[in-house]
């Protein structure tokens, strides 16, 4: 019998989750917008039309993502913006008087590869929560359960919680993205909150199991870190992707992706298996699809 909910289906076909986070975004700017978020962020939002151009302005750009905000216990008197450089792990915050001054930011400094000017730069974690129910019910479903549980434990954790739009994989639900370094988990359960937020406040990477891929990287470089973090107590900062090229294994072809791993190079040969008579739908309501994952090539 098939799940009317497209992660409950994932789980019970055995869905890795390996390889799967936002991948190749290397700038992430969050907007707070408190009120409603329509199914697709950048139409039908109560926005002013020259924020909503530059938003999609940014959005268009291959190495940058926007994500809504918000807060329900957050005082209105000014407007959050978050922009994060997740390959140099770094986060800068302004508080704006409105949503139309984030156009006066200037957003050409992401052209030269570093963060706008101004701002205050953000020391702590910061924990972004998908409870984008109208893009999908899974994120409501598991993602608002998830939420409470962690905004329970924030007080004291020096750990920033935010609930945000659409993170992709709703399958994958409840899922969020940790800032600075941009490691996106899944599957996160509420009796999870206070593990995970130890782990964050510790400056410890969560639960490997729990880890879909850091965003700033290809999906084939996500699933090479993953494999290479499993067994290992490694920080954020002790493995860093040094070069991923294609390989011909195949049909499907695979990637040799080289890492150093404090301070050492180490070798993965990664490809991806699809398995046609596995069938899994991507997200609620959508046809079907045949169910991939990557592996460790032997």
């Amino acid at each position: 019998m098939t799940d009317s909910f497209c992660a409950a289906n994932a789980v019970t076909r055995g869905e890795s989750m390996v390889g799967t986070g936002i991948d190749g975004v290397r700038f992430l700017v969050c907007l707070e917008f408190q009120r409603a978020w329509p199914k697709k962020i950048l139409s039908g939002a109560d926005l002013a039309e020259p924020v909503v151009r530059q938003l999609a302005a940014l959005d268009q750009r291959d190495d940058t993502r926007v994500q809504y905000l918000r807060r329900a216990d957050r005082e209105v008197g000014s407007v959050v913006l978050l922009v994060a450089d997740m390959r140099a792990a770094t986060v800068r915050r302004w508080n704006l008087g409105s949503h139309q001054a984030m156009t006066a930011v200037d957003w050409s400094a992401l052209d030269r590869g570093v963060l706008p000017g101004g701002g205050q730069p953000v020391t702590q974690p910061v924990v972004l929560v998908c409870t984008h129910g109208k893009r999908d019910a899974c994120c409501a479903k598991w993602g608002v359960p998830f939420w409470r549980a962690l905004l329970a434990r924030e007080s004291g954790s020096r750990v920033q919680m935010w609930q945000t739009s659409h993170l992709g994989g709703h399958r994958f639900a409840a899922t969020a993205l940790v800032l600075p370094h941009g490691f996106h988990y899944g599957r996160l359960e509420p009796d999870e909150a206070e593990a995970f937020v130890e782990a964050l406040a510790a400056g410890r990477v969560y639960d490997v199991d729990k880890l879909r891929g850091r965003a700033a990287w290809s999906r084939p470089a996500q699933a090479a870190e993953i494999f290479s973090r499993q067994g290992r107590a490694l920080r954020a900062e002790d493995v860093v992707v040094a070069a991923v090229d294609a390989m011909d294994v195949g049909e499907q072809g695979g990637w040799r992706v080289a890492l150093d791993v404090l301070g050492q190079r180490e070798t993965w040969h990664i490809v991806r298996h699809v398995d046609p008579g596995v069938v899994r739908p991507p997200s609620c309501g959508k046809v079907a699809e045949p169910l991939g994952r990557f592996l460790v090539l032997a």
